[in-house]
C-alpha cells in the first residue's frame, strides 16, 4: 500500500467523497468562522489560525449542493496542504468518516465528465462507489484568484487588529 492509495473519506451532501491523504495537512473541528459580506455561497468563512486567515470552503457547495441552513457542531474542516498555485485552504465537510482508507478498486474518470475535472476516479470503498476528488481541481482559475484576493484582505484586517 502506497501513500498515494490512501484517502480521507468524508460525508457531504448526504453522500461520500474521498480526498487523497497526501493532499491533507490536518483535520480540524468546526470553529468560529468570519464570513465577509457578499461572500460567494461556497465560502463558509475564514478561520483565524494564529493570525493567519485560512479560507474555508463548503465542499458540498463546490460540488453542486445547496449550503446548509446551519452548520452542524460536529462538522470538520479538512485543511489541504498548500501548493505552488494556492495557499492552504480548508474544506468544510459534514463529517470526516475515516482518515486512512484504501479503495479496493479505482476506475479513472475522464476530466470532461465533471466540472474542472474535480472527480478523478470512482473508488470502491467498503463495497460502495465513492467519488475520488482531485484536490488541485476544486476551484476554477478565476475562483482561485478571487479567493486569494479575499484572503489578502482578511489578512490585512487581522493585522490591523493585532497591531492595535
Amino acid at each position: 500500500m502506497t501513500s498515494a492509495d490512501i484517502h480521507v473519506l468524508v460525508r457531504i451532501n448526504d453522500g461520500e467523497a474521498a480526498l487523497p491523504r497526501q493532499d491533507v495537512a490536518e483535520i480540524l473541528p468546526l470553529a468560529r468562522l468570519d464570513r465577509p459580506p457578499a461572500a460567494p455561497r461556497a465560502l463558509a468563512g475564514f478561520l483565524n489560525l494564529g493570525g493567519v486567515p485560512l479560507p474555508v470552503l463548503r465542499l458540498g457547495v463546490l460540488l453542486g449542493g445547496a449550503p446548509p441552513e446551519t452548520d452542524d457542531l460536529y462538522s470538520h474542516i479538512v485543511r489541504l496542504k498548500p501548493t505552488e498555485d494556492r495557499p492552504s485552504v480548508g474544506l468544510l465537510v459534514e463529517r470526516v468518516l475515516d482518515t486512512a482508507v484504501q479503495p479496493s478498486a479505482a476506475e479513472p474518470v475522464s476530466p470532461d465528465e465533471s466540472l474542472n475535472g474535480v472527480v478523478a476516479a470512482q473508488l470502491s470503498i467498503n463495497g460502495r462507489f465513492v467519488h475520488g476528488l482531485d484536490a488541485q481541481r476544486l476551484l476554477l482559475a478565476e475562483e482561485t484568484v478571487r479567493l486569494a484576493e479575499m484572503t489578502t484582505a482578511m489578512a490585512e484586517r487581522l493585522a490591523e487588529w493585532s497591531a492595535a
